[in-house]
Order: structure tokens, then sequence, then C-alpha cells
């Protein structure tokens, strides 16, 4: 925080204060005097501040005492993320045994509200040559394997919006560019239980993902393996691809998923 001092915003800075000294009394209720003089705060700053926050529930307000303590959007928020924390985790058990197995690493994969793909997590090959991404890595919407597996069993108003919002682009001579071969791919992808992309994205990259499920039988993150076009090719992808799928099944069982009835997805998305 000191080190980009000069960058911060006064006012959220003196909010982030103000959470943190109720965090450090334990959610006491403190009264707004109390407030302003531990977190040094001009007063009538220091009452617009939480005024504020209370619109937004992050600091509950009780105005027979005159008192404010942390709101329960803070436990709603930290639920969120308890929860992405603990899929993470199980994922990531399931991430090392596909990297056991195939000797390649394998990536977490969440979507943002930008609509975007970021690796959340990874497992490292341990082979001398390895392909690797940077945690926090962001991928474009169409993002070659992470859209496929992500979008195999979305319904066909999902897919056509997410087109019209973000055309598929020509990175590369062997990247999807035709709606109707994304279709394909999209079914494909149901069959097999897991997306490929053969130099989609790199040219000398290929890869495969499957989606674990959360309970509402949406995706809630992607397990990724990515290797060269000499790691990855012909029965060794679908030896990798096969793995990858078993383990987003498993992950799906174990955060208490659902996977989607493939036949009843086979209807609803691309015929």
């Amino acid at each position: 925080m000191s080190e980009h001092a000069g960058k911060s915003v006064p006012a959220i800075r003196n909010a982030l204060a103000i959470l943190e000294f109720l965090r450090v009394r334990g959610n006491e209720p403190a009264t707004l005097s109390e407030i302003a003089r531990a977190t040094s705060i001009n007063v009538s700053t220091c009452f617009n501040l939480l005024k504020t926050l209370e619109t937004g529930r992050v600091i509950a307000g009780e105005p027979s005492t005159k008192t404010y303590r942390l709101g329960l959007y803070l436990a709603e928020l930290g639920s969120l993320v308890d929860r992405l924390g603990q899929r993470l985790k199980i994922a990531v058990e399931e991430a090392q045994r596909i990297s056991e197995t195939t000797g390649l690493g394998c990536f977490l994969m969440t979507r943002d509200e930008q609509e975007r793909f970021v690796v959340r997590d990874r497992v490292e090959s341990r082979q001398p040559i390895r392909v690797t991404i940077d945690i926090g890595a962001v991928f474009p919407p169409t993002g070659a394997v992470a859209v496929k597996a992500w979008f195999a069993w979305a319904a066909p108003a999902q897919v056509s919006g997410l087109l019209e919002r973000h055309p598929l682009p020509g990175r590369t001579p062997n990247s999807v560019v035709d709606p109707d071969e994304f279709g394909r791919e999209l079914r494909l992808t149901r069959q097999r239980g897991y997306a490929t992309s053969r130099g989609e994205y790199y040219p000398d990259h290929n890869a495969v993902a499957a989606a674990v499920f959360g309970p509402e039988g949406h995706p809630a993150l992607l397990l990724v393996v990515v290797g060269t076009t000499s790691q990855l090719t012909g029965r060794e992808m679908a030896r990798v691809g096969d793995e990858v799928a078993a383990a987003a099944e498993r992950a799906t069982k174990r955060i208490g998923g659902h996977h989607p009835r493939r036949r009843d997805a086979g209807q609803r998305v691309g015929g």
C-alpha cells in the first residue's frame, strides 16, 4: 500500500481504514466520533463515508445507539470468495492428477465480468521444456479451446449472443472463424466431454479443456492442458482429453455440481 500511496484515492483509502478499524475491534459497534478519531478522518468526511457505505450495506448503522458495524454485504462477498477458493482447491488437486498422468501442465480458468477467460491457478509440467501461463493471464471471450469448453452445453441464444458481441477472430490459419463450424465444434465437445484446439490460438500449440460444473449445471471453471504440437497430437490428444474430462467430472461431483445431461444439451444447442 505504501509503495503506491501517491496513486491511491483518498476516499477509498479512508473507507478501507474504517473497515479495518471495525475489523480489528471484532466488529463491535462504534460511534462516529470513535471511528473518526481512530482513523484520523475529519468527522464530516467520516459521516459521509459511513452513510455511503451504509447505502451499499457494507456498513450497518444502528439509529437507536448511533453506532456502526460491518454490514452483511461483506459476508455475502466473503462467501463468494470462499466458495471460489474451495472450488479452486479441489480443482487444483484434480489438475495435479492430470499433470502427473500426462506429464503436461494444467491451468484453471474462470470468466470475469468482461466475459474474458482468466487463469486463476496452475500446476506446472515437470518437463524441461514446457508451456506455461502466468496466473492472472487474460484471454479473450472467444479464446479457442476455452470458449468451446465453456459454451458446449449453453442454450443457442447464449451462443448466438456471444458471437454477436465477440465475433470469432482469425488468430492463426487454423482458427475457427465460421459460426457453423463453431457449432460443430460445440457438438463434438459434448460428444467427447472435452474441447480441443489445434493451433487455433498459437500455431505451434494445441490444447484440450473440460468444464467443471456448479450446482446449477453451469460451468464454474475450466481445466485446460496446453502443449506443443509435438506433445499433443493424434492419439495423445485423445488420451489427454479423456484424462481432463474424467478429472472435470470428479471435480464437479466433489464441489456438489451437476453435469448437464448431454442428451438434453444436444437437443438444445446446435440441433
